[in-house]
């Protein structure tokens, strides 16, 4: 098959659709098909991969890479819908594509448009739904990247209108999704529709390969009392809450580190609550760091927290489990639906503040149990989400789409 994929961003190694469609492309291409992207340039060395993998990427100027936000401004997503429509038309002009599969937001509306020139089935990846949620929720995102309360107000409204026009009334013959909960929330918005669409449930992978590149089993030690976050620095990551139990810890524990790697807009917010709780020598804010680096940082810790209130996926979960470590996580969905209880990892109420804190003092205090949880957690990522035997449902649902 040829299969061409929209999406602003391409990386091999950071972000949570950007990896996804990597895989995506990457697993396609290694299957044998001929795979082709639309998206923003990228940097010299995914450009060095692709070519490696026979996969043609088509740019976009300027290069733009992955960022704690989707690209901001109108003629940023303008111009990726109006000169990707141009340059993908250019290819189609001369290659026959079987399939089209857009990323969330803007790449769909460009799928969608050369769905009802070309009339090729068009897949879309729906990572979560955000107007699932109530319209504080929506407010706040908007709030902490540009604090102006009508430009906010503004925006969320038609934030959450959009996203249901757009998945209610786009070309889109079948829609992917990481997982349950995000079936759900997509299906209540679909369910209007005049057309059917197919919504399959196909969750994230990871490549192993690219973490035992990095390091070795000798590398992967529970020594240092060191817990990790990995993830945008965003309120809805809910960080606060384990900041605040981590104040109480330390009297327990006062050699404990807590590192965290990532940014976003909430990254002032939680310095300045670093500094009112004064745990700027427990604390330690990393910023983004190369895949190498993290891959490091997560052999080197205790175990890994994900304390969010929304989320589609995961994919940090399945990072800590590649490298046999536990993780605490909030118990929603669908991170509760990841991680099983006390088998590879803990589930916490988001807001409990006691709560984590006895999670996180039951891992440090008892390692071999820490062990435990990482061992189990690494034969499931084996088992259920290594990307060679997930995605594999993907090509499926290709080929019965494209017959």
């Amino acid at each position: 098959m040829n299969i061409l994929y929209c999406t602003n961003y391409l990386s091999n190694s950071t972000g949570g659709s950007e990896y996804v469609f990597w895989l995506y492309a990457k697993f396609m291409a290694e299957r044998g098909h001929k795979v082709y992207v639309v998206c923003f340039n990228t940097d010299e060395e995914v450009r060095e991969i692709t070519s490696a993998l026979g996969i043609e990427v088509i740019n976009i100027a300027p290069e733009l890479k992955p960022t704690p936000f989707l690209p901001r401004g109108l003629c940023t997503n303008m111009k990726y819908i109006l000169m990707g429509y141009r340059k993908a038309r250019t290819k189609l002009s001369k290659v026959r594509v079987d399939i089209i599969h857009s990323n969330t937001y803007t790449p769909i509306i460009l799928g969608s448009m050369l769905r009802n020139r070309y009339g090729m089935p068009h897949v879309v990846t729906v990572h979560d739904v955000k107007s699932s949620m109530d319209f504080p929720f929506i407010y706040q995102i908007f709030y902490e990247v540009e604090p102006s309360h009508k430009v906010t107000l503004i925006k969320s409204r038609l934030s959450m209108r959009g996203e249901r026009l757009l998945y209610r009334y786009a070309k889109i013959d079948a829609i992917v999704v990481p997982s349950f909960k995000t079936k759900h929330d997509i299906e209540k918005i679909i369910e209007r529709s005049r057309e059917h669409r197919v919504v399959r449930v196909i969750p994230n992978g990871i490549d192993l390969i690219q973490y035992y590149k990095v390091v070795d089993e000798g590398d992967i030690t529970y020594d240092d009392l060191t817990i990790l976050y990995v993830g945008r620095l965003t309120f809805y990551k809910n960080l606060r809450t384990v900041l605040l139990a981590l104040k109480t810890v330390r009297r327990v524990h006062p050699e404990v580190k807590f590192l965290i790697v990532g940014s976003g807009p909430a990254s002032r917010e939680y310095l300045y609550l670093i500094r009112r709780l004064g745990l700027e020598g427990n604390v330690m804010m990393l910023g983004s760091v190369s895949h190498e680096e993290k891959v490091r940082l997560i052999a080197k810790s205790l175990f890994v927290v994900y304390p969010s209130i929304f989320e589609g996926f995961g994919i940090t979960i399945l990072e800590a489990w590649a490298l046999k470590k536990p993780v605490i996580v909030s118990a929603i969905s669908p991170l509760k639906d990841i991680v099983d209880h006390l088998i590879n990892g803990i589930h916490v109420s988001p807001f409990k503040i006691k709560a984590w804190h006895e999670a996180i003092i039951s891992l440090i205090e008892d390692v071999k149990f820490a062990k435990q949880l990482g061992e189990n957690g690494f034969k499931k990522v084996l088992s259920e989400y290594d990307y060679k035997k997930v995605l594999r449902n993907l090509e499926r649902l290709y080929e019965r789409l494209a017959t």
